[in-house]
């Protein structure tokens, strides 16, 4: 579930021409930044509301314009790897999720799979935007959304959970292709993002 958190907060972001930008007063609320990729590029990606609360955001409104420069190749992966830190006298440590049920938490799985799983509730409304099936094989060409609604499941975290699950994560999203390893060939896309899950409105750490 922290997962599916995570890759929704990885459509939040506003990255332009692979520069960090910070959409918070506080950077330790959100950072994001565009660690490269040979076709994949964001040009433009916002969401409402703001803040992000744990057990009171129901639904995000994204908007955004992404640019696939070359058809994906059917064998994509993607890569995520989730890390929460946890502070131990004063020193950060971060503690890698595991892969439960092959989707959540820190996994690899075929990109093309990935539209037969709740990713599909993210990626889906960006290509039905532009009137494309929610499948594969994906097209190069200039993916967009204006204000739309994808639903997140924030207001599952109540009491305890809240409190377990709120705290600082980082996580990194990769899209590989394997069929190919000259030098820069094989990384598609890469999106590294911090995000720091607060269990009130307004709650410091």
């Amino acid at each position: 579930m922290i997962s599916k958190i995570l890759f929704a907060l990885s459509f939040i972001i506003t990255i332009v021409h692979g520069h960090l930008l910070i959409e918070s007063n506080n950077p330790n609320d959100f950072r994001w930044s565009d660690c490269g990729g040979q076709i994949i590029r964001f040009n433009k990606l916002d969401f409402e509301p703001k803040p992000l609360v744990l057990s009171e955001t129901k639904e995000l409104y994204l908007t955004g314009d992404i640019s696939i420069n070359e058809d994906l190749p059917l064998d994509a992966e993607m890569t995520i790897v989730v890390n929460k830190t946890l502070n131990y006298d004063n020193d950060p440590y971060n503690i890698t999720l595991p892969c439960i049920d092959g989707t959540f938490g820190s996994c690899t799985l075929k990109v093309c799979d990935s539209f037969k799983t709740w990713y599909n509730d993210l990626f889906c409304p960006f290509f039905q935007n532009i009137g494309r099936p929610c499948s594969c094989p994906i097209q190069a060409g200039r993916v967009t959304l204006n204000h739309g609604r994808v639903t997140v499941p924030f207001e599952q975290f109540k009491g305890f959970l809240a409190q377990m699950a709120s705290g600082d994560y980082n996580a990194k999203f990769i899209i590989n292709n394997p069929g190919h390893f000259g030098p820069g060939d094989n990384l598609l896309a890469c999106l590294m993002l911090h995000a720091r899950l607060v269990e009130k409105p307004n709650q410091q750490p």
